[in-house]
């Protein structure tokens, strides 16, 4: 049921897109604390500054939602692009305020990437197979999950932690663009879909009462 039709070329894009998304959140928060210390910050300001990184992912959601509402996925891709752009400026040495918004900023970019998934997803699938094909690709997502940190904790023997942010920003950019490849499928596959439903309205005929 997952491949079925036009979801033979969605559900693969949506699989790939949930490993990298969770890939990156979980990259985020295994690094950032390090990051935050290393940058000079104390145990306890790196804390209340991973706490706002969480706290700028609920701000997140409910924008993610109105904008994939009102303009589609393709517009929610500049979600996908800030953050690579403020992940890449973690990579380099900042002052503690720029820091601090920066990481903020990269929780509403970061996060809010996951949530289009999360929230576009269910979108893509029948009502009758809908919650297996959301739950199928969340628990997908979970290899990005394992991989993130695992990744992350390889490339530490390889490269400088602000490098690390780097890979992380190069990621996100793959994402993006699997973001606006199903964007732009998605306006054909919506209006396929539309199109079945009249046609099959139509062949039901009026309903007698």
């Amino acid at each position: 049921l997952l491949f079925e039709k036009e979801l033979k070329f969605v559900t693969p894009i949506i699989w790939v897109v949930s490993i990298t998304s969770s890939f990156v959140v979980y990259f985020m928060n295994s690094w950032l604390p390090t990051l935050l210390i290393e940058s000079g910050l104390s145990y306890t300001q790196s804390s209340l500054t991973t706490s706002l990184y969480h706290l700028a992912g609920i701000l997140a959601g409910p924008a993610v939602g109105y904008i994939l509402d009102k303009y589609g996925i393709i517009a929610c891709v500049s979600f996908p692009i800030c953050a690579a752009i403020v992940t890449a400026i973690l990579g380099f040495p900042l002052p503690a305020l720029m820091l601090t918004v920066t990481v903020f900023m990269g929780g509403i970019f970061v996060i809010g990437t996951q949530g289009i998934l999360t929230a576009a997803t269910p979108m893509f699938y029948p009502t009758v197979f809908r919650a297996k094909g959301n739950g199928i690709a969340m628990g997908i997502a979970k290899i990005g999950s394992i991989l993130g940190p695992l990744v992350g904790g390889f490339l530490m023997t390889q490269l400088a932690l602000g490098q690390l942010f780097w890979v992380n920003s190069g990621v996100i950019i793959f994402a993006a663009l699997l973001f606006l490849i199903l964007g732009i499928y998605s306006r054909r596959f919506f209006a396929t879909r539309v199109e079945e439903e009249s046609t099959n309205k139509k062949q039901e005929g009026p309903k007698v009462v």
